[in-house]
């Protein structure tokens, strides 16, 4: 069988900071969610979705990232996250899609959709 060494996102190619945040639905009179507190903070590799994870997501997906496994923690599609640079200051993203290195767990690739 033959081996092939998997291309990896290291540390120099994620320059873009990016902030997990916890979801609790809201229990006040209109039905909905408020982000409650800071779950992660990391750096990553974040592009335009390619054509494959547009179809992954039924043309809504508005930003793809990969970053580090992170290792003790679990990041899931319940959760959202904000890109902290100034043209995307306060828009949260929902996590559509993520999928693991299952392999090396060295990378996480996230698939997010904006929400209003």
């Amino acid at each position: 069988m033959a081996q092939y060494n998997r291309k990896f996102v290291t540390g120099g190619q994620m320059r873009t900071p990016v902030i997990f945040y916890v979801v609790k639905p809201s229990d006040d009179f209109m039905p909905g969610e408020s982000v409650s507190e800071t779950y992660y903070q990391c750096f990553a590799n974040v592009y335009p979705p390619s054509q494959k994870d547009m179809n992954m997501t039924d043309n809504k997906a508005v930003v793809t990232m990969v970053t580090y496994y992170p290792v003790g923690l679990e990041i899931t599609d319940d959760m959202k996250f904000e890109i902290d640079l100034p043209r995307y200051k306060r828009k949260l993203f929902n996590i559509h899609t993520l999928e693991d290195d299952t392999d090396n767990h060295r990378n996480i690739k996230i698939i997010g959709e904006y929400s209003e």
